[in-house]
């Protein structure tokens, strides 16, 4: 998402940082997925929060999808 040309810098800052924590939880090999859970559904509400808070438009998420570097396991 941070890759998305059209974010603020002020919230492609806050998704970097977010998108850190997420990887240093979901690679952590000391914690239970049980232990991660909740970690990581707290980091999804955050990242909600910031775009709802960037007043993002429906339509903006075709073009946000595009230039992703999001990359699915």
């Amino acid at each position: 998402m941070e890759s998305y040309s059209n974010w603020p810098m002020e919230y492609k800052e806050a998704i970097r940082l977010l998108k850190s924590k997420y990887h240093e939880i979901d690679n952590d090999p000391l914690r239970t997925i049980k232990e991660k859970t909740p970690l990581l559904l707290d980091l999804l509400r955050d990242a909600f929060k910031i775009m709802q808070c960037s007043r993002l438009q429906e339509s903006n998420f075709k073009s946000m999808v595009e230039e992703s570097s999001i990359q699915f396991r």
